[in-house]
């Protein structure tokens, strides 16, 4: 798909960048790749099997159960505690 610069300095001047004409270019190529990898997803059929859209199919792991870290030792890296509840600056106004 053909991006038009026009719609490439929009982009840039809503994302409040400026490119060079290099730059551009380069986001072009960028999104021309993007809109191709969203093409070829809207042409899967998702009732048949898994596809990959590189060369290298992704390996998956098996998910492995752990024990994490309990609360109290989690509790004791706070400074500030109030009973049970751990204290932390306010962030909002």
């Amino acid at each position: 798909m053909e991006i038009e610069e026009s719609t490439l300095k929009k982009i840039a001047e809503i994302s409040r960048i400026r490119l060079t004409d290099e730059e551009l270019k380069d986001l072009r190529k960028d999104l021309e790749t993007i809109l191709e990898h969203f093409s070829a997803i809207q042409n899967i059929d998702e009732k048949e099997e898994l596809y990959y859209l590189t060369d290298k199919p992704i390996e998956l792991r098996e998910d492995v159960i752990e024990k994490c870290n309990d609360s109290e030792s989690i509790f004791a890296l706070f400074n500030k505690k109030h009973e049970r509840y751990l204290v932390a600056p306010k962030s909002l106004e």
